[in-house]
């Protein structure tokens, strides 16, 4: 329903929008680093300086490619994310693992997985019906927004759902409610994630960054062209879209009680299942070993990354749009004689200039006025 009109209003878009728009989605994600927006920053900066790797994007001369052909090209965001999300998650649960404790809860499992009905009551259906409805609308919503994806949208929707709830008490005790809402708004996310890249080139979340780079392999560009010139493809990818939702729907409710016997299956297993897909996945993107080892490299920073606590995210997504935001940033200052007034100038990239401030500012306000909340409480006490 909003695709087009969004893609239409991304005619006015020039280089300073685009840039700006690279830069919103950025900060988006920096801005929900768990709570560390130090943190985000750095990592984001650091992977804008990686997607300088590869060819100018104005001038077309090498940079920091140390003579490799591999590095030409620049490195693949694909890889990096197979890695430091895949095994870069495998080497963490190694790390922190603790035998005695993986033991009681295998036991616990094998006790939990006798599972019963896989569908609800009548009753439990129509008592679902209004909060998964507003789940669904809340999922849409914080989907389309730059790099929130379905983990934001869970939390807060439960949290929603909890503050409304008649039972608000089951919450975190095993409540049908809690897990319905949590679910529909998880899936829910894809349809705004998919909004926000095919009309304005920013991925919603990590699936639709991994989409956003097989279009751009394949020659299309996000924005107004793909409901021009790749109408038709479009409109395919939105028909698969409601196949596939109805097709999960049946296969999920089919295998629901045989895919949760997998759940006993020991954490060793799973990892070198997991290490040898990501090899695969890895190799197969450009049948290149060198993807294979900027996989390994990127599994190695995101060990470090979570042992430090350091969010993952906006170093994928600095990486992702860091040649969108140079590229347009340099055509921006071209275009205005070297002059940065171009991005207050234009209302569009105004507006998304001042949010992008609001953005970092939020959370340092944030804390001022929940230190001065603490303050008045331990006054009046």
């Amino acid at each position: 329903m909003f695709s087009t009109p969004i893609a239409n209003f991304t005619v006015t878009f020039n280089a300073p929008e685009y840039c700006m728009l690279a830069l919103f989605g950025l900060s988006m994600m920096i801005a929900i680093s768990s709570g560390n927006v130090l943190k985000g920053a750095i990592l984001g900066v650091a992977g804008i300086l990686l997607s300088c790797v590869g060819l100018d994007p104005i001038l077309g001369i090498k940079r920091f490619t140390f003579g490799s052909i591999d590095l030409m090209g620049g490195i693949s965001f694909i890889p990096v994310m197979i890695g430091m999300f895949g095994i870069g998650e495998v080497l963490f649960q190694m790390y922190s693992r603790r035998r005695a404790d993986e033991a009681a809860e295998m036991e616990a499992r094998k006790v939990n997985l006798k599972l019963g009905r896989v569908f609800p009551t009548g009753k439990e259906a129509r008592s679902l019906i209004g909060p998964t409805a507003i789940a669904a609308v809340e999922g849409t919503i914080i989907g389309a927004i730059p790099a929130a994806g379905g983990d934001i949208a869970s939390i807060i929707s439960w949290g929603n759902g909890k503050k409304m709830s008649k039972h608000p008490e089951e919450y975190g005790n095993g409540s049908v409610e809690g897990l319905a809402i949590t679910s529909t708004a998880n899936n829910a996310v894809i349809g705004g994630a998919m909004t926000t890249m095919m009309t304005l080139g920013i991925p919603g979340d990590s699936v639709t960054a991994i989409l956003i780079g097989s279009l751009t392999m394949y020659g299309m560009q996000p924005g107004l062209k793909m409901f021009t010139e790749n109408a038709n493809f479009t409109a395919k990818i939105m028909i698969l879209m409601l196949l596939a939702n109805v097709v999960f729907l049946i296969f999920g409710l089919a295998t629901a009680k045989i895919s949760a016997k997998v759940l006993n299956v020991t954490q060793p297993t799973v990892w070198t299942a997991v290490c040898l897909l990501c090899v695969v996945g890895s190799y197969a993107l450009n049948n290149s070993f060198f993807d294979v080892l900027v996989m390994f490299v990127a599994a190695l920073m995101g060990f470090l990354f979570k042992v430090c606590d350091f969010p993952t995210g906006p170093f994928v997504l600095g990486l992702l749009l860091g040649n969108m935001l140079e590229s347009n940033f340099r055509r921006a200052l071209v275009m205005s004689h070297g002059s940065l007034l171009t991005f207050v100038n234009r209302p569009v990239s105004c507006v998304l200039l001042a949010l992008i401030v609001l953005t970092f500012m939020w959370p340092v306000v944030k804390a001022i006025i929940q230190k001065k909340k603490a303050a008045q409480g331990a006054a009046k006490a």
